[in-house]
Protein backbone atom coordinates (compact mmCIF):
# COMPACT_ATOMS: atom_id res chain seq x y z
CA UNK A 1 0.00 0.00 0.00
CA UNK A 2 1.27 3.44 -0.75
CA UNK A 3 2.25 6.19 1.87
CA UNK A 4 -0.90 8.59 0.36
CA UNK A 5 -3.42 5.23 0.55
CA UNK A 6 -2.29 4.86 4.15
CA UNK A 7 -2.71 8.28 4.85
CA UNK A 8 -6.54 8.14 3.38
CA UNK A 9 -7.19 5.19 5.35
CA UNK A 10 -5.76 6.56 8.35
CA UNK A 11 -7.97 9.77 7.68
CA UNK A 12 -10.62 7.47 7.34
CA UNK A 13 -10.15 6.10 10.23
CA UNK A 14 -10.18 8.94 12.07
CA UNK A 15 -12.99 10.09 10.78
CA UNK A 16 -15.08 7.18 11.98
CA UNK A 17 -13.71 7.26 15.44
CA UNK A 18 -14.58 11.20 15.35
CA UNK A 19 -18.41 10.28 14.51
CA UNK A 20 -18.66 7.66 16.50
CA UNK A 21 -17.44 9.74 19.92
CA UNK A 22 -19.67 12.77 18.72
CA UNK A 23 -22.36 10.21 18.08
CA UNK A 24 -21.75 8.71 21.88
CA UNK A 25 -21.64 12.24 22.95
CA UNK A 26 -25.13 13.21 21.73
CA UNK A 27 -26.99 10.05 22.37
CA UNK A 28 -25.77 10.75 26.13
CA UNK A 29 -26.70 13.86 26.00
CA UNK A 30 -30.29 13.61 24.86
CA UNK A 31 -30.80 10.73 26.76
CA UNK A 32 -29.89 12.85 30.12
CA UNK A 33 -32.12 15.47 28.74
CA UNK A 34 -35.23 13.42 28.56
CA UNK A 35 -34.75 10.60 31.00
CA UNK A 36 -32.08 11.90 33.05
CA UNK A 37 -32.89 9.44 36.12
CA UNK A 38 -33.47 6.53 34.49
CA UNK A 39 -30.28 6.40 32.57
CA UNK A 40 -29.19 7.00 35.88
CA UNK A 41 -30.64 3.84 37.70
CA UNK A 42 -29.19 1.73 34.83
CA UNK A 43 -25.94 2.51 36.71
CA UNK A 44 -27.78 1.63 40.11
CA UNK A 45 -27.56 5.42 40.95
CA UNK A 46 -31.06 7.09 42.83
CA UNK A 47 -29.59 10.53 43.02
CA UNK A 48 -32.35 12.83 44.32
CA UNK A 49 -31.84 16.38 42.74
CA UNK A 50 -33.29 18.72 40.66
CA UNK A 51 -33.62 17.40 36.88
CA UNK A 52 -32.01 20.72 35.49
CA UNK A 53 -28.89 19.47 37.04
CA UNK A 54 -28.69 16.64 35.25
CA UNK A 55 -30.18 18.22 31.79
CA UNK A 56 -27.54 20.68 31.86
CA UNK A 57 -25.18 17.97 31.62
CA UNK A 58 -26.97 16.26 28.94
CA UNK A 59 -27.28 19.96 27.09
CA UNK A 60 -23.35 19.95 27.24
CA UNK A 61 -22.55 16.74 26.22
CA UNK A 62 -25.10 17.61 22.94
CA UNK A 63 -23.20 20.63 22.41
CA UNK A 64 -19.30 18.80 22.83
CA UNK A 65 -20.62 16.34 20.56
CA UNK A 66 -21.29 18.91 17.92
CA UNK A 67 -18.18 20.62 19.01
CA UNK A 68 -16.42 17.62 17.89
CA UNK A 69 -17.90 16.96 15.02
CA UNK A 70 -17.66 20.56 13.79
CA UNK A 71 -14.33 20.78 15.13
CA UNK A 72 -12.97 17.69 12.67
CA UNK A 73 -15.25 18.00 9.75
CA UNK A 74 -14.18 22.09 9.02
CA UNK A 75 -11.03 22.05 10.55
CA UNK A 76 -9.71 18.13 10.80
CA UNK A 77 -8.41 18.79 14.47
CA UNK A 78 -9.45 16.83 17.82
CA UNK A 79 -8.16 19.07 20.18
CA UNK A 80 -11.50 19.64 21.85
CA UNK A 81 -11.88 16.14 21.69
CA UNK A 82 -9.23 15.17 23.45
CA UNK A 83 -8.69 18.05 25.59
CA UNK A 84 -12.28 17.31 26.81
CA UNK A 85 -11.81 13.84 26.89
CA UNK A 86 -8.38 14.01 29.19
CA UNK A 87 -9.99 16.25 31.60
CA UNK A 88 -12.77 13.82 32.36
CA UNK A 89 -10.32 11.31 32.68
CA UNK A 90 -8.79 13.11 35.97
CA UNK A 91 -11.96 14.47 36.90
CA UNK A 92 -13.24 10.85 37.08
CA UNK A 93 -10.17 9.33 38.14
CA UNK A 94 -10.54 12.05 41.02
CA UNK A 95 -13.90 11.19 41.86
CA UNK A 96 -13.02 8.15 42.33
CA UNK A 97 -10.30 8.36 44.76
CA UNK A 98 -11.66 10.85 46.72
CA UNK A 99 -15.17 9.91 47.44
CA UNK A 100 -17.68 7.96 44.73
CA UNK A 101 -16.26 4.38 44.84
CA UNK A 102 -18.83 3.09 42.04
CA UNK A 103 -18.28 1.28 39.34
CA UNK A 104 -19.54 3.20 36.64
CA UNK A 105 -17.28 5.44 37.82
CA UNK A 106 -14.61 3.81 36.65
CA UNK A 107 -16.32 2.27 33.69
CA UNK A 108 -16.79 5.86 32.69
CA UNK A 109 -13.06 6.44 32.79
CA UNK A 110 -11.92 3.91 30.86
CA UNK A 111 -14.88 4.43 28.24
CA UNK A 112 -13.09 8.35 27.77
CA UNK A 113 -9.81 7.47 28.24
CA UNK A 114 -10.45 5.00 25.46
CA UNK A 115 -12.09 7.16 23.15
CA UNK A 116 -8.72 9.64 23.75
CA UNK A 117 -6.15 6.97 23.12
CA UNK A 118 -7.94 6.14 19.67
CA UNK A 119 -9.00 9.40 18.61
CA UNK A 120 -5.52 11.36 19.86
CA UNK A 121 -3.55 8.09 18.11
CA UNK A 122 -5.23 8.39 14.63
CA UNK A 123 -4.96 12.07 14.31
CA UNK A 124 -0.74 12.19 15.31
CA UNK A 125 -0.71 9.76 12.97
CA UNK A 126 -2.44 11.97 10.15
CA UNK A 127 -0.74 14.99 11.33
CA UNK A 128 3.01 14.29 11.58
CA UNK A 129 5.26 14.89 8.97
CA UNK A 130 6.31 12.84 6.57
CA UNK A 131 9.84 12.52 5.47
CA UNK A 132 10.86 12.12 2.00
CA UNK A 133 12.72 9.17 1.00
Amino acid sequence: MSEQASDRNQLSLLAIAVTLVSAHSIVLGIVLLAAPKWLLSLFGWSIDCHRFFLQQAGLFHVLLGTFYAVEFSRYRHVRVLVITKVSAVLFLTLQYACSVREVGVLVSNGIDAAMAVVVGALWWRTSRPRTGV
